[in-house]
């Protein structure tokens, strides 16, 4: 499941790049993150009983991913699950 988030991920919505600070590109990196934002989306879809889509569209759109693809108080490093609750909490509001 989560390889075809990814393959969805990678064809439709991630961008192929993303600058670093000091502009340049760093591929590896963004795999990483793009391998994490899939596994997030997948622990989504689960937690909120949605379609991938759906999950896919909301973890977009929320305050958590902003924070994380900017690199912001190191959201990148905390756990899925956390990242998924947040994520919840933040729809509740």
């Amino acid at each position: 499941m989560v390889h075809q988030v990814l393959t969805f991920l990678i064809a439709r919505y991630i961008p192929l790049y993303i600058e670093s600070s000091s502009g340049k590109l760093d591929l590896f990196l963004v795999t990483l993150l793009q391998i994490k934002y899939a596994r997030i989306i997948s622990l989504l879809a689960k937690k909120m009983q949605l379609s991938e889509e759906m999950a896919m569209e909301l973890f977009y759109n929320s305050n958590t991913y902003i924070l994380m693809s900017k690199g912001i108080s190191d959201f990148h490093c905390l756990s899925d699950a956390y990242l998924v609750e947040e994520i919840f909490l933040e729809q509740k509001k």
